[in-house]
């Protein structure tokens, strides 16, 4: 899923915005400009998984959080111009974009490990959260959060990619539980709106 790094959207940094930036975009754009062509030149059947997150459909739906949501929102965009891009080849090369909601994994304990050249100068730090702190920084309560979906395991949210590849599915979900649905229904709803007007 990448890293998440958790300020105000104006206390990010140049250098914070490079680093997130290239890990959860920049990570996916290499990946596709090496080996789409590769795939393509072998003409086996083949399918590019992105990942994305749930906040790449309902971004805005956390506070703390533009990075990811930029990153994961262009993560998606990406996904589909390629499978477009791809059905206009007429190839045996499928693409898919998983976007998970909450899994088990180290995401928020990013920062822990950020690249010197990425470091913030002293005159730029400006603390960020992990782990727990990051949700309560923002007035949530992990328990409450996790009374309304579920913190899935890396070997169940697996098994569900796993499915969806076979499934050729564009998007590949692994909650689809009721909070989930209504993050996406409110951003697509305002947008639907506006188009009615």
């Amino acid at each position: 899923a990448g890293i998440g790094i958790a300020k105000y959207t104006w206390d990010y940094t140049q250098k914070d915005w490079e680093w997130q930036l290239g890990v959860n975009l920049f990570g996916v754009i290499h990946g596709i400009r090496i080996f789409t062509p590769i795939m393509l030149e072998q003409g086996d059947e083949c399918h590019i998984v992105n990942i994305s997150s749930m906040e790449g459909l309902a971004s805005g739906s956390g506070p703390g959080g533009a990075i990811y949501g930029v990153s994961k929102h262009g993560v998606i965009s990406l996904s589909e111009t390629l499978r477009t891009d791809l059905e206009m080849k007429d190839c045996n090369v499928k693409v898919s974009v998983v976007c998970p909601g909450f899994v088990n994994t180290r995401i928020l304990l990013g920062d822990d490990h950020r690249p010197e050249e990425f470091e913030n100068p002293p005159d730029e730090q400006i603390e960020s959260t992990r782990g727990e702190d990051y949700f309560a920084k923002f007035g949530f309560n992990l328990e409450e959060v996790f009374k309304i979906t579920k913190l899935m395991s890396p070997e169940e949210a697996a098994d569900i990619i796993f499915q969806g590849i076979k499934d050729e599915k564009l998007y590949i979900l692994t909650h689809k539980d009721e909070i989930m649905k209504r993050l996406v229904k409110e951003r697509f709803d305002e947008i639907l709106k506006e188009l009615e007007e």
